[in-house]
């Protein structure tokens, strides 16, 4: 798999249309810490693979200790992150498909 390859978009387009799509999805979600995750282009089938990663909004808490008295004192609280792949025809920047890591 190769960028070199493609003919239609550039990797910036493949990009920029990837967000938007992810933008237009997901506006009435509450999600944060967007980036971009990865970037490959499939010389099989001719499409961007965009991978965007983000916060869900949710926290997930771990108690690290049995003790229930530390564990209260002692909670870390991290976020709940997700990813979706976008996959975009080079020809024409048109949305194949989404789907999740």
């Amino acid at each position: 798999m190769s960028i070199a390859t493609a003919s239609g978009l550039t990797a910036k387009d493949a990009i920029a249309k990837a967000k938007f799509f992810f933008r237009d999805f997901f506006s009435d979600q509450n999600v944060e810490n967007v980036l971009l995750e990865e970037l490959d282009f499939d010389d099989v089938s001719g499409n961007w693979r965009v991978t965007i990663g983000f916060d869900v909004g949710r926290k997930a808490v771990r108690q690290p200790s049995l003790n229930a008295l530390a564990a209260l004192t002692h909670q870390e609280v991290t976020p709940i992150r997700e990813a979706r792949v976008f996959e975009i025809s080079d020809s024409d920047g048109s949305l194949v498909k989404m789907s999740n890591t």
